[in-house]
């Protein structure tokens, strides 16, 4: 089984994907605060938890395992038949 992990580089593509799907997390998140805190009266406690790192430490977690599952399981069923 984990050498059909191996032989199709899942690991390297579950890095990249993991990569690029939290850039475009992050980007969407500052941008969505920014205008946020522009364009809406916003508290100063809102503010501050907006700027802290618990989007980060909590919910990106979440959020990536979420829109990368389904090729998590993809690989594990192809590294599956390989066994």
């Amino acid at each position: 089984h984990e050498v059909g992990h191996h032989k199709d580089e899942h690991a390297g593509r579950a890095i990249l994907l993991s990569l690029l799907v939290t850039a475009a997390l992050l980007g969407i998140w500052f941008v969505a605060r920014d205008y946020v805190i522009k364009n809406y009266a916003v508290s100063i406690e809102a503010k501050v938890l907006m700027n802290s790192p618990i989007f980060a430490i909590f919910v990106l977690p979440f959020l990536r395992m979420f829109l990368t599952g389904g090729a998590q399981r993809k690989h594990e069923e192809l590294a599956d038949r390989y066994a």
